[in-house]
């Protein structure tokens, strides 16, 4: 009985197994070498971050030092004002005093600020030393990381050069012995395919002869049953149609029912509301194309003419405009038994103001009074 080959794979790991066998402590070590490396640029990167935030805070300490050493010249130079010698009310020249209790409190107050000044001064420069000291520690971190990588990387390029590479399986006496094999049974297996497909498509073609045979006799038949169930299923149809015509026609009656109801619903909130006013009357709802009603809250004011009302926005009487707006107070005090004083600025183009409970205070420039009056109507 003939012996089996191995199969390609199984030769295929043999092979690089034996190859690579005097290598694996080598590249072993040149693992353990990269992990080494990337935890060292990982640190390297924070310190860097670190070194950047440090150096960045620094500059502007040493910004802020600056700005206070200039707040120090500016108060140490600052002398007390010699225009405060005089009265800014009255122009007269100051007691001896009190300008010596001004120049005190000026002195306090200067002495004050240089000590506020100080302070803050040596806290910063106490904090930017501390800084300056860890961003020189951060510095020399960086150096000594940057020896250690370049160490680590020249050791790891001579791991790496004395690891053996054998040739590649494919360029083997084996493997190519294995490929020419391959490709003579991808042949056989081509030409077996292209056979049975010329088969199966001979034998396809007198099933559908067949097939068509056996429906030919049957079709008479199965077309005349297709027929009537299809007239079956109209008549159906036309029933369920006539049905729902007539449940249509009930629910757009029911439609139009409630439309009505919430239109003489709307008419009647609109007359109680406006049972309330005597200049004012308010669409509380407007009438759409389609007859029904959408909620809105719209004034309109009585014009000339006692039934012709316009808009109150649109209107361009400001008496009107005035009167209307005393209708709307006086309705709402009424409503809520609350009657507030109401006053009315800029109603010189009014000659006359509707009478409300409400007190009622007109605001109103007059050309031949110098001074403000107050008159109250009796």
């Amino acid at each position: 009985m003939p012996s089996r080959k191995p199969k390609p794979p199984k030769l295929k790991a043999a092979y690089i197994k034996d190859s690579t066998a005097g290598s694996t402590t080598i590249t072993r070590q040149a693992e353990t070498l990269r992990e080494r490396i990337r935890r060292t640029e990982e640190k390297q990167m924070q310190l860097e971050r670190d070194y950047k935030a440090n150096v960045s805070m620094k500059e502007s300490l040493e910004q802020e030092l600056n700005e206070l050493r200039k707040q120090a010249v500016d108060n140490h130079n600052e002398q007390f004002p010699t225009d405060r010698t005089i009265c800014p009310t009255c122009g007269q020249l100051l007691p001896e005093e009190r300008l010596e209790e001004m120049k005190a409190e000026f002195n306090t107050r200067k002495a004050r600020r240089g000590d506020e000044i100080t302070k803050k001064g040596l806290e910063l420069k106490a904090l930017c030393e501390s800084t300056v000291q860890r961003v020189n520690e951060l510095a020399a971190e960086l150096k000594d990381i940057e020896v250690h990588l370049s160490s680590d990387n020249e050791m790891l390029h001579s791991l790496t050069a004395s690891i053996v590479t054998p040739p590649a399986w494919e360029t083997t006496v084996d493997a190519m012995a294995y490929n020419a094999e391959l490709r003579e049974l991808e042949a056989k297996l081509k030409e077996a395919e292209q056979t049975t497909d010329e088969r199966y498509f001979a034998a396809q073609k007198r099933m559908d002869e067949l097939n068509a045979q056996l429906a030919s006799g049957d079709t008479r038949a199965a077309v005349e049953a297709q027929i009537k169930a299809l007239d079956k299923r109209i008549e159906e149809l036309k029933a369920h149609e006539i049905y729902l015509g007539r449940q249509l026609a009930e629910t757009d009656q029911r439609i139009t029912l409630a439309e009505r109801f919430v239109q003489l619903q709307a008419a009647d909130i609109e007359a109680k509301i406006n049972a309330g006013f005597q200049r004012v009357r308010w669409v509380m709802f407007d009438r759409q194309v389609n007859g029904g009603i959408a909620p809105c809250c719209r004034a309109t004011v009585q014009s000339d003419k006692e039934d012709v009302y316009t808009a109150y926005e649109s209107n361009t009487n400001t008496a009107r405009k005035y009167n209307a707006g005393l209708d709307i107070i006086a309705a709402l005090s009424k409503a809520m038994n609350l009657h507030l004083p109401v006053w009315v600025d800029n109603a010189e183009s009014c000659t006359k103001l509707e009478n409300i409970e409400n007190q009622t205070i007109r605001l109103q420039v007059a050309a031949d009074y110098k001074e403000i009056k107050v008159e109250a109507d009796k």
